[in-house]
């Protein structure tokens, strides 16, 4: 029985498995190093085979796979030596045979088989099978299969001792083709090469047998040969580098001891010298950089080991360089975020996307502080991703301006927003959205122009003012707009925003609502219309029956006669004048905008009216009135009561008084009519065709009609006579609230 400490690990295919569990037993019996793996499938001894063999752990399911795999890697097989039987289902032996030879040609293979014939031993012997032994039921046939297995392993692991000696032999061959000299203990030269002798400037068969100290006498308390000197006391081997003026170059010269001298090899390492030199100001350009960075920077590799971090990062954190080598970047932020910078760093290092998040650091005292964090891949040279690099800048300024930034932008009455120089909205203001009832998502990203809220007639108009202010126009003017509580009029304004070298980079539109001022203003130009009419009235319609009195009393006073006809035409024309300051006084009354209208029953109004005008001489006929207005009912009376007394003064015959289409009121007619061109001055006061009328009521009626925010307009009666009506009257039925 052998036992000399090397295991062999023995992998043996048969599909008998009560033979296997034999051979086991056998060759455990001969030889305790043996230890035997049994497979009944050669597609499972081939996977076996390269189980735990491949240097870079992956072991593939399907059995050529995995031999492919350590074949690639050069690892070796999992096992010493095969044993194979001959006939089996599915594969013979021998073809077993050529599938592991494919992969391992000199791995030591015996075809343990029952089934013996010269033709078979022939073809196994052609196929490099490492040795042929038939199967028997004696012991003996065991303790020579014991001894096929030790011989063939002992001879391939000769083999390959005898190859890693002629590899050491061959590496150090290699290595002379440094500059390469051997000294004597004395340090004495006995062998220089070619490339030595070249690199010292010196005939090779002169120097050999010369000793070193005469050769160079200079170099007697060089670096070098204080190197040579150590090496060979203390017998281990020393590197120096020197920098050779003569050659102006630097040598790295590494002296190797043995019993009876010294090998010394030279290399020129000037290049990798100014290399280094070139990398060590680098990294001190590289570290000056990072130190300099007002940003936190860090790179970790794909398992979240930290690579690098600068100063900023260790100062934000509060963390040693220490602690922080031992941690996570997930670590460096609060709990409630990893998931988030999770997906993040994924992102990166699993898509090679660039992300940018904003997230905090959460420092070792607990706080947290806002950060904007960048993350790129980090890539080798050759392509590999590496990891992640990125950097993470202190935000906490920048949400204090967005802050403060907010609080003007939301808390203000003006309607404003941010646009790009093309008009696509970026951002709207809280009192804007609010103001024109839509939500942030129907105005991000639209042309100002196709906004929800921008009304078609002034579409065009808005594009051109865009355009304008692109090319740097402050551009204002006032226009209407549909806002939540209806048509709305504001101050519109487009204010270019440029940078430094006088682009526009943004456009801020404003709109302020004017909606009241300019109700105001309307107002204010009906007063004006209503103060001009006083002074038309006073200059005129005054003016006549005035000078009537004042000459009458005059004609009384120098004739100094008690005459009735004076007195008379005086109380007329003073009459005349206090009818006129009525109508006035009216007129100025009338034209007051009807705040709070209720229903008033518009029947009721028209009998009401009706009582008032002396209608003897002409038929008046009523129709569909019985329906209810929103008025000031006394007012709605004067209104129906001028215009049935002004048709009832022209008609020849017949009146009529009709509400059309539930919001016109209509007053017509049968008398002469008004011309086309007369139809607008009918309502200017004092105007009238009657020498005795005074040409107030139609324009009182007008001022009603207007404050009740009605139309009042003059056209042809049926009958060719006068017709006004009274549109957009807010009717309801009778009783209507």
């Amino acid at each position: 029985m052998r036992s000399d400490g090397d295991g062999i690990e023995v992998l043996h295919l048969d599909d008998d498995e009560a033979f296997l569990n034999l051979t086991r037993s056998w060759l455990e019996r001969e030889n305790e190093d043996i230890e035997p793996t049994t497979a009944t499938d050669p597609e499972r001894a081939l996977s076996l085979l390269a189980r735990g063999a491949a240097t870079d752990g992956g072991v593939r399911s399907e059995a050529d796979r995995e031999l492919e795999s350590v074949a690639a890697t050069g690892g070796p097989p999992a096992f010493d030596c095969v044993v194979s039987d001959y006939d089996m289902p599915g594969m013979t032996g021998l073809e077993f045979l050529e599938r592991v030879r494919g992969r391992y040609p000199d791995l030591p293979f015996v075809l343990f088989t029952g089934k013996g014939s010269e033709e078979i031993a022939s073809d196994a012997i052609s196929a490099g099978v490492t040795d042929y032994l038939q199967k028997g039921t004696r012991g003996d046939r065991f303790t020579v299969l014991v001894n096929r297995i030790e011989n063939a392993v002992d001879q391939r692991r000769a083999e390959q001792q005898a190859e890693r000696s002629a590899q050491r032999v061959r590496q150090v061959f290699e290595r002379i083709t440094d500059a390469f000299v051997a000294f004597d203990r004395d340090l004495r030269f006995t062998y220089v090469n070619d490339q030595a002798a070249d690199l010292l400037d010196a005939d090779p068969d002169v120097l050999r047998g010369t000793l070193l100290l005469d050769a160079f006498p200079t170099i007697e308390d060089s670096k070098t040969v204080t190197a040579c000197r150590r090496a060979l006391e203390v017998q281990e081997s020393e590197t120096v580098e020197v920098f050779a003026d003569p050659l102006d170059s630097w040598l790295e010269i590494r002296a190797f001891p043995a019993r009876d001298g010294l090998s010394v090899y030279f290399r020129d390492v000037t290049e990798r010298k100014r290399r280094e030199a070139e990398l060590r100001e680098e990294r001190a350009f590289t570290e000056s950089v990072l130190a300099g960075l007002p940003d936190a920077l860090y790179a970790f590799d794909r398992t979240g080991d930290l690579l690098r971090w600068n100063d900023r990062f260790a100062a934000t954190t509060g963390y040693t360089d220490a602690e922080i080598a031992d941690m996570h970047p997930l670590e460096f932020v609060p709990d409630d975020e990893t998931g988030r910078i999770a997906d993040s760093i994924a992102a990166v290092v699993e898509d090679g996307e660039h992300v940018t998040v904003e997230s905090a650091f959460e420092t070792t005292s607990g706080e947290r502080v806002p950060h904007e964090f960048t993350g790129a891949p980090l890539v080798a040279e050759d392509g590999t991703e590496l990891g992640l690099v990125g950097i993470g800048r202190d935000i906490r300024g920048r949400r204090e301006r967005e802050r403060e930034f907010e609080a003007v932008f939301n808390n203000t009455f003006q309607l404003t927003g941010l646009m790009e120089p093309d008009g696509t909205l970026v951002r709207a203001n809280d009192p804007a959205l609010e103001f024109v009832g839509v939500p942030p998502s129907e105005v991000v990203g639209v042309h100002l122009a196709e906004a929800p809220w921008i009304t078609e007639r002034n579409r065009d108009r808005v594009y051109d003012a865009v355009e304008r202010a692109r090319d740097g126009e402050f551009v204002r003017f006032e226009m209407e707009i549909d806002g939540t509580d209806g048509p709305a009029i504001i101050d519109f304004s487009l204010k270019p925003v440029t940078d430094d070298d006088g682009e526009v980079t943004l456009l801020i539109p404003e709109g302020r609502d004017i909606t009241e001022r300019k109700a105001r203003e309307r107002e204010l130009e009906r007063k004006n219309e209503r103060l001009e009419a006083f002074t038309s009235a006073v200059s005129h319609d005054l003016k006549n029956p005035l000078s009537v009195a004042d000459g009458s009393l005059d004609l009384y006073r120098e004739t100094g006669r008690e005459e009735p006809e004076l007195v008379d035409q005086a109380a007329d024309a003073l009459d005349r004048m206090d009818r006129l300051i009525d109508d006035l006084l009216d007129l100025a009354e009338q034209g007051r905008v009807v705040a709070d209208p209720e229903p008033v029953d518009l029947s009721a109004v028209v009998q009401r009216a009706l009582t008032g005008v002396g209608s003897e001489d002409v038929e008046v006929t009523v129709e569909a009135t019985d329906r209810a207005v929103r008025a000031d009912e006394a007012r709605l009376v004067q209104l129906v009561e001028n215009l049935l007394d002004n048709a009832v003064a022209h008609a020849e015959q017949a009146a009529r008084v009709a509400l059309v289409d539930g919001d016109r009121l209509v007053v017509a007619d049968d008398g002469p009519g008004v011309p086309l061109d007369e139809r607008d001055r009918v309502f200017e006061p004092g105007y009238s065709t009657s020498s005795d009328g005074r040409g107030f009521g139609l324009a009182i009626a007008r001022d009603i009609a207007e404050a009740h925010g009605w139309s009042l307009t003059a056209t042809e009666s049926r009958w060719g006579g006068a017709r006004f009506e009274v549109e957009g009257l807010d009717s309801d039925p009778p009783g209507g609230d």
